[in-house]
């Protein structure tokens, strides 16, 4: 004001603009999240749509919710929402799990042999959203853990609705890109 400028106080606007318009690199939603419940972030400056913020997941320890057929549909295999395009979803998870990361993919719909949930090798948990579309049932869980869980989708609907419960949001590509460099 007065004509004078304020570089700390422009560079503090900047930054409430920029997490206003990032919200997966905002911090809590509330004060009454518990200590050990608190929404983790990405390192700063780390992009989410990059192979390095899989990497930053394992650090978090926080447990990854895989939303199945959009990243499977971005590995482009034709067949992606079959029994085959889940298996490739799911070795994905098993990656992630190795280096460290508690995994649970989540597909849309039941089981062909109608199963809502099942424990697949290598540590990862696979859950059929029954009775509601995947995206709901990881944005509630995002809810219910106050935050302390990441998703990776591409599907900027669930990102943001994500990040709006606190969770950490990473791209489908950046998983994508990270195994095959892995």
């Amino acid at each position: 004001q007065g004509g004078g400028l304020d570089p700390a106080g422009i560079a503090d606007e900047l930054d409430d603009r920029e997490r206003g318009l990032r919200p997966y690199r905002g911090g809590a939603r509330s004060d009454d999240i518990r200590d050990d419940d608190r929404p983790r972030e990405l390192p700063p400056g780390l992009a989410p749509d990059t192979p390095e913020a899989v990497d930053a997941l394992a650090d978090l320890g926080i447990e990854v919710l895989i939303d199945g057929y959009n990243v499977g549909g971005r590995i482009g295999f034709e067949g992606f929402s079959e029994r085959e395009g889940r298996e490739r979803v799911v070795t994905l998870g098993r990656m992630l799990a190795r280096a460290g990361c508690p995994v649970t993919v989540v597909f849309d719909a039941r089981d062909v042999e109608g199963r809502e949930r099942f424990e697949a090798t290598g540590g990862v948990t696979v859950r059929f959203s029954s009775g509601q579309i995947a995206d709901d049932f990881i944005v509630a869980e995002a809810h219910r853990r106050g935050g302390a869980i990441a998703v990776i989708t591409n599907d900027r609907e669930l990102r943001e609705r994500s990040a709006a419960e606190g969770a950490v949001v990473v791209w489908s590509d950046a998983l994508i890109a990270w195994a095959e460099r892995v």
